[in-house]
């Protein structure tokens, strides 16, 4: 329905009045011709892109419509996903599938008329028709019947025009965007290599003392009772090459900064007593792999520990807010984010380890900026064990070299 003034010489027509009946024919046994179905049509280009080459013999029985350059392609199944093509002259005289309307304009351009089928109005009119539930179709008297404002053929042209013209910037535009997401990755991870190497801040050390990193927390850490276990001895250097660090920089091992807990580092429970059977629909919200990005914490998915099961056997894995979470799976793992401290109580799974940040010695935010560098990840790469999916354990997690920065830089 047109509820809106046309401007003068334009009038209202339907598809039928500007189009005309197209021809049918059986392909002979023999004849070889390029077969347009729906699968044939790029929703997103509104392009025919894989037309099949076939042999009349071999013809499915929906291979009728003979097309024309020129001519508009509307899939009538599914009508809203709107895949709608012009026949370009290299498909003249080719066959498509009566699951097709073909549009065969007259007098008009055709151009006109395809972008009209593209628009939201036809879209919504045609799928307002349709029949069936497993594949919804609309009818060749649907399409026939839309009802659309004409303008004479001079101006049909120049709308035509400026049509493809600004479809093209769109076009392009859209490839530009799509490029966007890959640029603002790779600028992530150059800006995060800078700051975790001190490139970041090297003005900075220029006006600023500080004092060593290591006295620092070698200082602090003479107080502590040594609650957090750490097995193993760290060998590092044998695996990577530790780069050298500016000025009051030291690598300090992750167990270091870590609070005074006996599970201030830790992944959550085994499979023996970590049971699906304890999972309800409401509880302790569970933490796995899928919770924790690079990007921030993901609440989606929420699966839930029993209560009593909880407290009972696995409060020693509990996050109360402002914790490191880092995916001990993954290619490579090591994603990390940090637990919004406005989520309550929630527990790891085995596959999710969680640390306790001691704040008079490193800053948490700066930790986790770390362990999603590209330098983090080359280096779990290079010392992390697993054919199938790289894994870290929780004693290399412990020995992990952090580069870290004096407390204020």
């Amino acid at each position: 329905m047109i509820d809106f003034q046309l401007p003068r010489g334009w009038c209202i027509s339907r598809i039928s009045d500007i189009s005309i009946k197209g021809e049918q024919r059986k392909p002979s046994a023999e004849e070889v011709f390029l077969y347009i179905d729906i699968g044939s049509i790029n929703r997103d280009s509104k392009c025919i892109e894989s037309p099949q080459k076939l042999i009349g013999k071999d013809a499915p029985s929906r291979a009728r419509k003979v097309i024309n350059t020129g001519d508009i392609l509307v899939s009538l199944t599914r009508p809203n996903l709107n895949a709608v093509a012009l026949v370009p002259h290299e498909l003249d005289n080719q066959i498509a599938s009566t699951g097709l309307e073909v549009i065969k304009s007259l007098l008009v351009d055709s151009r006109y008329i395809f972008a009209l089928t593209r628009s939201k109005d036809f879209i919504e009119s045609i799928s307002g028709t349709v029949q069936g539930a497993l594949y919804p179709a609309a009818k060749s008297s649907d399409v026939q019947a839309y009802t659309f404002p004409l303008p004479p053929l001079a101006e049909q042209k120049i709308i035509a025009d400026k049509l493809d013209i600004l479809l093209e910037k769109v076009e392009t535009t859209k490839t530009c965007l799509e490029h966007v997401p890959e640029i603002i990755k790779f600028f992530r991870q150059s800006v995060l290599a800078a700051a975790v190497s001190g490139k970041l801040t090297e003005e900075w050390r220029l006006k600023n003392p500080t004092e060593q990193a290591r006295f620092h927390i070698e200082k602090h850490n003479a107080n502590k009772k040594g609650l957090l276990k750490v097995r193993g001895k760290n060998d590092w250097k044998s695996e990577v090459n530790l780069f050298e660090l500016p000025t009051n920089w030291d690598w300090i091992e992750n167990h270091e900064l870590a609070i005074d807990k006996s599970n201030a580092i830790c992944a959550g429970p085994f499979g023996t007593i970590f049971k699906a059977k304890d999972f309800r629909d409401e509880g302790i919200p569970i933490i796995f792999l899928r919770h924790v990005k690079e990007s921030g914490f993901n609440q989606t998915k929420p699966t839930f520990m029993d209560k009593e099961v909880w407290k009972e056997i696995h409060q020693d894995y509990s996050v109360f807010g402002g914790e490191l979470l880092v995916t001990k799976l993954g290619d490579p793992p090591g994603e990390c984010c940090i637990f919004p401290e406005e989520m309550g109580v929630a527990m790891v799974t085995p596959d999710v380890l969680k640390m306790n940040v001691d704040a008079n010695l490193a800053n948490k935010k700066y930790l986790k900026h770390f362990f999603n560098s590209p330098i983090s990840k080359k280096m779990l790469a290079e010392a992390a064990f697993g054919a199938t999916r790289l894994r870290i354990d929780i004693a290399l997690f412990k020995l992990f070299p952090i580069p870290l920065p004096p407390l204020e830089e």
